[in-house]
């Protein structure tokens, strides 16, 4: 009867419509209410939108909200890339309580703890001993004129 256009994941697509929506949804009823039928009825109901609406142009309010939407998602990208953010929390743990100076101070903490680990340096003594550890199972180094002269195998390569 007429042409529809439906508008899918930003693209949209031309639907021939064979009759009118209140004959589909008379047939529904009859058809079971199969899911390819009522994911059509979905469709032809979504698709039932003004052209003013469809024409692609955007207003001032548009803009906002998409700017909006950005801000959140860049937030929360960059909230859960520091670990302040889960997946099931939201923005919770963006958000917690700290905690007032009153319950900080009245915690005894121990001084040591608050000092960040520094590696020593090591003495020769402990360089060598980590050498001759790593060390192992390695053979002695040999000269190559002597590797060659000690060599064993076949009379023919002499």
């Amino acid at each position: 009867m007429g042409k529809m256009k439906i508008l899918t994941m930003g693209k949209i697509h031309q639907i021939e419509r064979k009759g009118s929506l209140g004959n589909f949804v008379e047939c529904k009823d009859a058809i079971d209410a199969s899911p390819h039928s009522l994911k059509r009825l979905a469709i032809i109901k979504a698709v039932d939108v003004s052209t003013d609406e469809a024409d692609g142009i955007v207003s001032n309010e548009d803009f906002q909200s998409i700017k909006e939407l950005k801000a959140n998602k860049e937030a929360k990208k960059a909230l859960s890339q520091h670990g302040l953010l889960r997946k099931d929390e939201g923005y919770k743990a963006a958000t917690s309580e700290i905690p007032f100076f009153e319950q900080l101070s009245s915690k005894r903490l121990n001084p040591i703890k608050l000092e960040a680990y520094v590696r020593s340096k090591l003495s020769k003594q402990e360089r060598v001993a980590l050498v001759r550890a790593g060390r192992g199972d390695r053979e002695k180094y040999e000269a190559k004129t002597v590797m060659k002269q000690k060599k064993t195998g076949g009379l023919s390569n002499r």
